[in-house]
């Protein structure tokens, strides 16, 4: 939930070579409580699968280890 110029510059910042989905504040809490985050709390991670489907979902910051093992299908909750 941020502007997108803003998180593509992020993304190219932290080296991030995964699709990263960006929003409206209002298009991204309704997406976030349909993918399980009812509260709308920040940060909110969801790995989806090739197939689509969710494989994980994650309240709190991530660090890249931790995105890393969720990458590789290691569950770190």
């Amino acid at each position: 939930m941020d502007d997108p110029d803003a998180v593509k510059a992020m993304r190219a910042k932290l080296g991030f070579n995964y699709p990263v989905l960006t929003g409206t504040p209002d298009e991204m809490l309704g997406l976030m409580r349909s993918l399980g985050n009812e509260a709308g709390g920040l940060p909110f991670s969801v790995l989806i699968g090739p197939d689509g489907a969710v494989l994980d979902r994650q309240l709190g910051q991530l660090v890249p280890v931790e995105i890393a093992a969720l990458m590789q299908g290691q569950v770190i909750h």
